[in-house]
């Protein structure tokens, strides 16, 4: 792997297989926005798409939770010219085209993750950093110029950005970027969520998600116990087709790792005990010495393969934002064969430990030593000083308990017996409606208030509305509380 640079813009390269191929690789990701702003990293790579000419390169642009790309294959001189071209729009974004965007982008509705990640994402986190891949769509959030322009100008300048190559630097590249910052590796956020866990009826399918090393050899681990999955679930009972596997980093050596399984609603009681009983094993009695040989005689294949060259070079680029290095293919190489069996057993272990299993239905025959966390919810707070609004007596929705309690460092809502909330910082989003509003907190906790429930109920919601201007958005009650 050779390094360089190009306008202050860490680059690396290999020789690979013709065409020639470019990525260039912004830190800028799910992770980076706000609850605000959801979806603002994936307007701004429409809103430079939409710029570029039309040509008959190979060229597309993708953001997940860690990274904004911009990618082109084909002849030397047009992916220059396509790297040119995204350098330009990034520095004097279209903003006339944001409406039409942010249809296409209702559209595509698009997902940086597979849903079965996300859906693990949003039961542990809450939405902040990492946290955000779990968040869905709301009616009236949608990002404005304001937010666009602010990302750009912080995210997309040269000193968040890597350029990877599968040759040397062509003659006449230039990258014309801001020069900037790098971006923090944003905070994950965990829920106080026990495991392991099971969730009934949130997901359609079979979904195990669990913590994992992050490191690239940590993956033995999860394409071993994919492997067994497969293996019983589709090829000895017939119970599936696919078992599909997914990751997102949450700090800087821990990630994620989701597996889900698809077939009939009515075989998940089969396929979860499969599931559960794969890793049960693998975390009682490690892997098999023909299968451990087997996987690392795989990933030797991979890194042997030219193919692979853009592949390894965008997970290196990813490595090198966040941590300032890099590892050849050597280092790989060497580090996966050293892992051992004890090793990936003690993964599964950890695994089982952090476990969370979603299913269609609860099973009629309980996992062993996996609680139901059905209908969980968060733990109880102490209410912040403050002044107190009380419930109207002649309120006759709202809960009896209902009291909410507002100061100048933050707010917290009390109903059924639990108080949640937090400062002014840990209100994330404010949906508006008409003497309405639905908090939204860092921790994952959420909840509606209307002013008619609440004594001097009209004034609660001025004293909300100042401190949370930058976090809010209009809408209806319907779209807030998610009522068909």
């Amino acid at each position: 792997m050779q390094q360089t640079e190009v306008n202050g813009v860490p680059t690396f390269w290999e020789q690979g297989p013709e065409p020639f191929s470019a990525t260039l690789i912004f830190f800028a990701g799910d992770r980076h926005e706000t609850f605000r702003s959801r979806g603002v990293a994936h307007l701004v790579e429409h809103l430079v798409m939409s710029t570029l000419p039309r040509d008959h390169l190979d060229k597309n642009a993708s953001v997940d939770v860690d990274a904004m790309r911009f990618y082109a294959t084909g002849p030397r001189d047009e992916v220059v010219a396509f790297l040119h071209g995204v350098c330009r729009a990034l520095t004097s974004l279209p903003l006339d085209r944001l409406d039409r965007e942010l249809k296409v982008l209702a559209a595509e509705d698009g997902s940086s993750c597979e849903p079965h990640l996300g859906w693990a994402m949003a039961v542990r986190s809450g939405p902040v950093g990492p946290g955000l891949l779990g968040e869905l769509q709301r009616e009236g959030r949608a990002p404005n110029a304001e937010h666009v322009v602010e990302f750009a100008r912080t995210h997309c300048v040269a000193a968040n950005a890597v350029l990877v190559l599968s040759g040397p630097v062509p003659d006449g590249l230039h990258l014309d970027l801001l020069e900037g910052t790098r971006a923090a590796d944003t905070a994950w956020r965990p829920s106080p969520f026990e495991t392991p866990a099971l969730i009934a009826g949130q997901i359609p399918v079979v979904a195990l998600s669990y913590l994992q090393p992050r490191l690239y050899e940590a993956l033995t681990m999860t394409h071993i116990l994919v492997q067994r999955i497969e293996d019983q679930a589709r090829h000895n009972l017939g119970l599936t087709y696919e078992v599909s596997d997914d990751g997102s980093g949450l700090t800087s050596d821990l990630g994620l790792v989701s597996i889900a399984t698809d077939g009939a609603k009515e075989d998940s009681d089969e396929i979860v005990h499969v599931v559960w009983s794969a890793l049960t094993d693998l975390a009682t009695h490690g892997p098999g010495e023909e299968e451990l040989a087997h996987e690392k005689a795989g990933f030797t294949a991979f890194l042997s393969d030219p193919r692979a060259t853009m592949a390894v070079l965008d997970v290196e680029a990813i490595r090198f934002l966040r941590e300032g290095r890099v590892r050849d293919r050597h280092e790989l190489r060497d580090a996966y064969n050293a892992v051992t069996a004890d090793q990936v057993r003690d993964w599964a272990r950890a695994a089982q430990e952090s476990a969370v299993i979603g299913v269609p239905e609860l099973p009629k025959n309980p996992l062993r030593g996996i609680a139901d966390r059905t209908d969980w919810e968060f733990p109880s707070r102490e209410p912040v000083p403050g002044q107190l609004f009380k419930r109207r007596l002649t309120a006759v929705v709202p809960p009896r308990d209902l009291a909410v309690h507002a100061s100048p460092e933050g707010i917290t809502v009390t109903a059924d017996g639990t108080t949640i909330g937090g400062s002014w910082p840990e209100v994330v989003g404010v949906a508006r409606a008409q003497g309405f509003r639905f908090l939204h907190f860092a921790d994952g906790a959420s909840g509606p208030l209307w002013a008619k429930h609440l004594k001097d109920g009209d004034r609660l919601l001025s004293i909300i509305d100042e401190r949370t201007s930058d976090v809010a958005w209009e809408t209806t009650v319907e779209a807030a509380l998610d009522i068909e």
